[in-house]
């Protein structure tokens, strides 16, 4: 990292505001998320999971909770 760039904040509320920052950001997490567990998603995937929950919140849905369960 340059040391021009030490230091730097991003600044996560203002990427927050824009919805297409936003939605890239969380597709991008989706992905990363579901990789971390094994799980190969593709982009379209991803951002059909995230329009979803959108959708949900947006029609005033409860989002449902997911409970892990133990691995054997």
């Amino acid at each position: 990292m340059s040391s021009s760039r030490k230091g730097m904040r991003l600044d996560i509320r203002a990427i927050l505001r824009e919805p297409e920052k936003r939605e890239a950001m969380c597709v991008d997490a989706i992905i990363a998320l579901q990789a971390r567990e094994g799980i190969e998603t593709t982009r379209e995937q991803a951002l059909a999971a995230y329009r979803k929950v959108q959708a949900e919140r947006q029609n005033g849905k409860p989002l449902r909770s997911i409970r892990r369960t133990k691995r054997v």
